[in-house]
């Protein structure tokens, strides 16, 4: 079970407490994947999981014209629901409400940096938390078998935790209905110059004098991501990490959270968050996060070097839809994230179920 505690990184700030995750396991062993999925604002994970995990979906197979539970097509997954601490809202006349982080409402490119600050600690210790969650699976699965994800305001929390991730490259980060908190800002940020010889240090001072002493021995590591695993200095001049290193600031995140424990770490070194692909989609008609916030959201990831596709159903409002979720899937098995049941494996998968009697084991 998730921890119900957020660590905090420092002692002058409190943390908030996080209800237990809801655990689903996998449907057929093995584990071999893992959901990490964010309800909305004011919702949990009671309230989520289930209609999400019962949306009907055809099967993606041409030759078969079942339909099943979106759970069972991916038979082999864990699903994890965390469920947001309680926090005041500013735009509910300070109303103590579950939500991953405070912000201003009604949602518009104009407001979206009105009390932005507002939103800080709840990013912070939600991406902590996260972080948390995310080394657990990772140890247990690898990284390119987890995915972290989230709806509405789930999507915004997961993207922003999904950038100042440190660890080994996730499968993917996905969001439905939902936005890039500091969007605007982040895109300021990528469009100044920076002055010649900044660099930004991954690790702190003691590991930068070794790693200079050691220089020698470091000529040879021409991994793409061995400066940052090792705490070397990094040129900011990297659009990329000009916006890390500006979210790292805002939200007084810790620059450097040290790589999950893992025996395969030598061959998996922490990557840079452009490393791990987005998938996101929204409905054209959504009167909540109006669609024109979700795409500057987009824009943002793209300009920084994440490659993010972009999905838009025509006539959807604020909620995902099954054909979200379809192409939330095709796109995870395009990239081998996950495993998709072929020929008759969902139908089996549907069959043992219905000798059994029973659904997945639920620990919440």
């Amino acid at each position: 079970m998730a921890s119900s505690t957020t660590p905090s990184h420092n002692n002058k700030k409190k943390s908030s407490t996080y209800p237990d995750a809801l655990i689903v396991e996998p449907l057929r062993p093995p584990h071999k994947q893992t959901l990490i999925l964010l309800h909305g604002r004011g919702s949990n994970a009671s309230s989520f999981a289930p209609p999400l995990l019962a949306t009907i979906l055809p099967s993606p197979f041409p030759s078969s014209s079942s339909k099943h539970p979106f759970q069972q097509h991916l038979p082999h997954t864990k699903f994890i629901f965390p469920t947001a601490s309680k926090r005041r809202a500013l735009s509910f006349k300070r109303s103590v409400i579950t939500q991953w982080f405070d912000y201003y409402t009604p949602l518009t490119l104009e407001t979206a940096t009105k009390r932005e600050e507002a939103m800080y600690p709840g990013l912070r210790e939600t991406s902590l938390m996260l972080h948390r969650l995310l080394e657990r699976e990772v140890r247990e699965v690898g990284g390119r078998n987890v995915v972290l994800g989230g709806l509405s305001q789930g999507c915004a929390a997961a993207l922003v935790a999904g950038l100042l991730w440190r660890g080994e490259a996730l499968g993917a980060v996905v969001g439905l209905c939902g936005w890039l908190p500091l969007a605007g800002r982040l895109m300021e940020v990528l469009e100044e110059r920076s002055g010649d010889g900044d660099e930004i240090s991954f690790g702190g001072e003691e590991e930068k004098e070794e790693e200079e002493e050691e220089d020698d021995d470091d000529d040879d590591d021409s991994d793409g991501g061995g400066n940052i695993e090792k705490g070397g200095p990094v040129d900011v001049n990297t659009p990329a990490l000009r916006g890390i290193k500006f979210l790292e600031d805002e939200l007084d995140f810790p620059p450097c959270l040290p790589p999950p424990p893992s025996s395969s770490s030598s061959s998996h070194p922490t990557a840079p968050p452009q490393q791990t692909p987005v998938f996101l989609a929204h409905g054209s008609l959504d009167e909540k996060v109006p669609i024109d916030v979700g795409m500057q959201g987009r824009d943002c990831l793209r300009a920084l070097g994440t490659g993010t596709e972009w999905m838009e159903e025509e006539g959807q409002g604020h909620w995902y839809s099954g054909k979200m979720l379809e192409r939330l899937i095709g796109f995870l098995e395009e990239r081998r994230v996950v495993e998709v049941g072929r020929g008759h494996s969902v139908d089996a998968v549907s069959e043992d179920l219905d000798d059994d009697g029973k659904g997945a084991e639920e620990n919440g």
